[in-house]
């Protein structure tokens, strides 16, 4: 606009400060997004400086939902990552821990294979360095399955033969005794018949009558049998002689089949040291699919990286989740490991968080110093919110004993004053002051009382220079009191200097005439 004194304002004959931030919900300076804390942040939901991507930490991302500097992927932690998922810096690929990382799911250093625990691999899946090949253990080999370790400790009892010979003395006394039973047939009845007979002579005619059959019953006799030696006399010994032999016996101890990396028991193949679950992954002791790092648990297949975390979608430090990056940060989704969370940041608990130390949006786990009563504030004795400093009440200042808001310096009342002890009337709120002891608002000096003013002393407002009275005047005010007096600070009358009292005296200091 015109005829503005300040910083950021917007319209004519302006005094003060402006709105340093443009879009919404903004707080800091020169943010242009939406819901940004910090200074030059364009992006929504962001923590630091100049982030232009949504939910990050730090400085300089364009991504989302880093920890960290400068990261153009998404969910990273560290610096500099243009990938995805990765825990370290400079990765351009995805998943990774560790730094320079061109392929995807590796632990350590310049990897341009996918899968691999070591330095400057370029095939997959291989411990060591400079592996071309694949799946391999080792240093530099072009070929692939080299350098693995097998295992197999197996006891086996070879064939023998067993002779063995028995002699049983056994005496046999074996009484049958046999009751056959009683058979009994009813009685039946055969009935006439009439046959036709065809003759030499001719047709004839044969009558048999019907003949009947008593009940019949047959009575069977006791069979008794004894077979073997008599009580108490010597019988005949059997003798029973044989021989064989045991097949051979087979005990398996242990049974490690060559397998790439050292310990790992996963279903797809991994690099590094004892990984379990179902693979494939790099890194030391991770258990699940697509992890790189050490001691983590992937609860899906997108994959995870860093140290200790567990979810899915995650890179960083004892992290809990998904979407999560930074260190310590833990989703309060219901879904736990399926809804993404979206934090970056260090020691959050939630969803759609950003920074450090917040449970919601507008809420902190955080003060540092004694009796503070709020959020996010570092000192002691503040009421209210991300004050730096000791005995504020208000929110967003710095200094000490500010009362009000957004106030850089000590002793102000009111909000937006850069300086100390401003005020207004009766200690009433002053607003945009620069400088000290002013009483008012929108003053830029010292010892103003009224508004607008720019200079020392000014009593009324939007005057400009020194010892001024009354409204919109420029220059210097009356600096001499009594009569005729030309000079500055004289007090008597006809006097022309300095800090004259008599009259008529011309000099510095004369109290005479």
């Amino acid at each position: 606009g015109s005829g503005n004194i300040g910083i950021g304002l917007s319209g004519n004959n302006q005094y003060g400060f402006g709105n340093w931030n443009s879009g919404s919900g903004n707080v800091g300076l020169f943010n242009s997004g939406t819901g940004n804390v910090g200074f030059f942040n364009s992006g929504t939901g962001n923590i630091g400086i100049g982030n232009s991507g949504s939910n990050n930490t730090g400085f300089g991302n364009s991504g989302s939902t880093n920890t960290g500097l400068f990261n153009t992927g998404r969910v990273n932690t560290g610096i500099g990552n243009s990938g995805n998922l990765n825990t370290g810096s400079f990765n351009p690929g995805n998943t990774n821990t560790g730094g320079f990382n061109p392929g995807s799911y590796n632990t350590g250093l310049f990897n341009t294979g996918n899968y691999n625990t070591g330095l400057g691999n370029t095939g997959n899946v291989n411990t060591g360095f400079l592996n071309a090949g694949s799946y391999n253990n080792g240093i530099g080999w072009r070929a692939d399955y080299q350098g693995l370790v097998s295992l197999n400790a197996t006891t086996i009892i070879p064939d023998s033969a067993v002779p063995f010979e028995f002699d049983v003395p056994i005496h046999l006394t074996i009484p049958i005794d046999v009751v056959l039973p009683t058979i009994t047939t009813s009685s039946f009845t055969i009935p006439a018949l009439k046959v036709n007979l065809d003759t030499i002579i001719g047709d004839a005619t044969l009558d048999i009558t019907s003949i009947g059959f008593p009940n019949l019953t047959i009575g069977l006799p006791f069979i008794g049998i004894n077979i073997g030696t008599p009580v108490g006399a010597v019988g005949p010994l059997i003798h029973i002689t044989g021989d064989g032999r045991l097949l051979p016996i087979t005990f398996t101890g242990i049974d490690i089949k060559p397998a790439p990396g050292f310990g790992n028991s996963t279903t797809n193949p991994s690099s590094g040291f004892f990984n379990s679950g179902s693979g494939s992954s790099s890194g030391f002791m991770n258990i699940g699919a697509n992890a790189s790092g050490l001691l983590n648990l992937a609860s899906g297949t997108s994959g995870i990286s860093g140290y200790k975390v567990f979810g899915d979608l995650i890179s960083g430090v004892s992290n809990l989740g998904n979407t999560v990056s930074g260190l310590f940060n833990t989703s309060s989704a219901t879904d736990l490991f399926t809804t993404p969370a979206v934090v970056s940041g260090v020691g959050n608990i939630g969803n759609n968080l950003a920074g450090f130390l917040r449970s919601t949006a507008t809420g902190s786990l955080f003060n540092v110093g004694f009796a503070d009563l709020g959020q996010s504030n570092v000192g002691s004795g503040n009421i209210g919110d991300f004050n730096l400093g000791n005995g504020n009440i208000g929110g967003y200042n710095v200094g000490s004993g500010n009362i009000g808001s957004q106030n850089l310096g000590s002793g102000n009342i009111g909000s937006f004053n850069i300086g100390f002890g401003n005020s207004g009337p009766a200690l009433t709120t002053a607003l945009n002051n620069i400088g000290i002891g002013n009483t008012g608002s929108n003053n830029v000096g010292f010892g103003n009382f009224g508004d607008g003013n720019i200079g020392f002393g000014n009593t009324g407002s939007g005057n400009i220079g020194i010892g001024l009275s009354g409204n919109n005047n420029d220059g210097f005010g009356n600096w001499n009191s009594g009569s005729g007096n030309v000079g500055l600070f004289n007090s008597g009358t006809g006097n022309v200097g300095f800090f004259n009292s008599g009259t008529g005296n011309f000099g510095i200091g004369n109290s005479g005439s």
